[in-house]
């Protein structure tokens, strides 16, 4: 099986679906991550392969920045989009034309999305393929009442494509958050479908210092002492002991006891 990810250029977004792409990978599917040029540093360097499409002409930054209230202007008089659904479907835009044009020619049978990245579900769309969403965790970015604003704003890249519309939640959800912790919303009876898998952090590529490095010659390990006995004897068992005793030497402080 052929699958596409798909996120727009901020790697906390597309960092989560990463183990996802690994499993898949390990299971012996073909994964490919599709992005703007800006995502492919992140997509690579955590060893998959990327291809780059469309462009990064949307500074989402700045413009998130201008939401707060007094960094930037009021929305227009009647308009009550939420502005960050204009954006997700300008990002949309810089990369759905290439998009849709790299999935026909590679044909995956599965796309796989994260919740801000509208450009997956369409591709997906005009493919005839399933898609899944992957949101980051508590699914915040679902809300049911939203839907026909999302279609609003998506008409124009729609019609473009030659589709009537386009389903933003996509066929299924699938989903990295706990129950307890998942919204009500995203819960309730009659929403998305979901299918719920663990949790696996991932943050990238990155090295780790080594701890020996820092630590001064002639310093004192830190021990715990905790209170273990044997069931049989009521006594400390012989390994505790000698454990406990191969600790005091000169370079070493020893817990003032061990019970």
């Amino acid at each position: 099986m052929k699958v596409l990810f798909t996120s727009w250029a901020w790697p906390t977004h597309y960092y989560p679906m990463v183990p996802l792409a690994w499993a898949l990978r390990a299971s012996g599917h073909e994964v490919r991550v599709a992005g703007t040029p800006a995502l492919a540093a992140a997509a690579t360097g955590c060893g998959l392969p990327a291809v780059a499409l469309g462009h990064d002409g949307v500074d989402a930054l700045a413009r998130i920045r201008t939401y707060i209230p007094g960094r930037g202007p009021a929305p227009a008089a009647g308009d009550r989009r939420p502005r960050a659904l204009g954006l997700f479907a300008e990002l949309a835009a810089t990369i759905a034309d290439d998009l849709v044009s790299h999935a026909r020619r590679w044909r995956p049978d599965l796309v796989v999305f994260e919740p801000t990245e509208y450009a997956g579900p369409l591709a997906a769309a005009v493919l005839g393929i399933p898609a899944a969403r992957f949101p980051w965790g508590p699914d915040l970015m679902y809300r049911a009442a939203l839907a026909d604003l999302e279609q609003e704003v998506m008409a124009p890249l729609c019609a473009r494509h030659g589709l009537d519309g386009v389903d933003l939640h996509g066929t299924v959800t699938i989903d990295p958050c706990p129950p307890s912790m998942q919204s009500a919303e995203a819960l309730a009876p009659g929403g998305v479908p979901r299918v719920p898998v663990r949790y696996v952090p991932c943050n990238g590529p990155g090295t780790v210092a080594d701890p020996q490095a820092s630590r001064p010659a002639h310093s004192s390990p830190r021990t715990n002492s905790s209170s273990v006995r044997s069931s049989a004897s009521n006594t400390t068992p012989p390994a505790v002991r000698n454990r406990s005793g191969s600790l005091t030497n000169k370079h070493a402080r020893a817990p003032s006891s061990i019970t």
